[in-house]
């Protein structure tokens, strides 16, 4: 990941955050159901992610699949290593960013009721630009 990857996902933290955390994810797997059609956001992704009961908006699957095809390829079972290596392929595409990994992360999170040892989708966003340190 470059400076200018950082920059960006660093500075749209917040906007991404609204986009897709104002909603908690429910404490066991949700069905994706529909809410409402994506909309743009300033910083480049869109939303709602999440339904306002805390499931995935089944309407940002298919524009999610697009923008973090691996993040959005995970399962049930991913571990943190493999949520890792995903993110970061993601983030190496020429239209990625962090938020909008994010926002794949945090669906995939509803979807399959990842708890325990996974990062809760708030701080996922920094940990992908500080601690996963995707340039290895």
């Amino acid at each position: 990941m470059n400076l200018q990857h950082l920059k960006i996902f660093v500075a749209s933290v917040s906007a991404g955050l609204l986009m897709s955390g104002l909603f908690i994810a429910p404490a066991s797997a949700a069905t994706p159901v529909p809410c409402g059609k994506p909309v743009a956001a300033a910083n480049g992704t869109h939303g709602p992610v999440l339904c306002p009961n805390g499931a995935p908006n089944s309407q940002m699957r298919l524009w999610l699949k697009k923008s973090a095809p691996h993040v959005m390829a995970l399962n049930a079972t991913a571990t943190n290593a493999q949520i890792r290596k995903a993110a970061c392929a993601d983030v190496a595409l020429e239209n990625a960013t962090g938020p909008l990994v994010t926002n794949a992360y945090t669906y995939q999170y509803a979807r399959y009721g990842w708890r325990g040892q996974h990062i809760k989708p708030a701080a996922f966003d920094l940990r992908l630009g500080v601690e996963f340190n995707c340039s290895n």
